[in-house]
């Protein structure tokens, strides 16, 4: 089996009336959705791309399907823009309400639980919960 490539590209598309289309091995995908309904088009598209000998009434329902079992799955859209700054995050030895930090990246903090385990939660998480350290 050969593998195929599809490029996906997210522009407005008012002129064309539509929320996704598929030219060739080219998707693009109207980002004035909701995430859902952006998880739906991006599924439905893809099965243009794969599936070009199928009705649209097979595609809307195969989309719908596995739309929903992606979204019972639990796998959502996060927007990663959002991450607070480097700035914000703890330093590993940090000790913040009880809680000390022992690693941090770009986007995660793990830190140690009085029960002596440890967790891991986003940067973003972190900083609303605890705010960011004051250096």
């Amino acid at each position: 089996m050969s593998k195929r490539r599809v490029h996906l590209t997210v522009r407005k598309l008012g002129r064309e009336q539509c929320w996704g289309q598929q030219i060739e091995h080219e998707i693009e995908l109207d980002p004035r959705q909701s995430p859902a309904d952006l998880l739906d088009s991006v599924v439905h598209e893809t099965l243009h791309y794969v599936y070009p000998d199928l009705t649209e009434a097979q595609i809307v329902e195969g989309s719908w399907l596995l739309q929903d079992a992606i979204y019972q799955a639990g796998y959502r859209k996060i927007e990663l823009d959002k991450t607070p700054p480097a700035e914000m995050a703890p330093k590993p030895g940090d000790v913040i309400q009880g809680r000390k930090v022992l690693k941090v990246t770009r986007r995660y903090v793990t830190y140690k639980l009085q029960t002596g385990g440890s967790q891991t939660v986003t940067l973003e998480s972190w900083v609303k919960r605890f705010g960011s350290p004051d250096y």
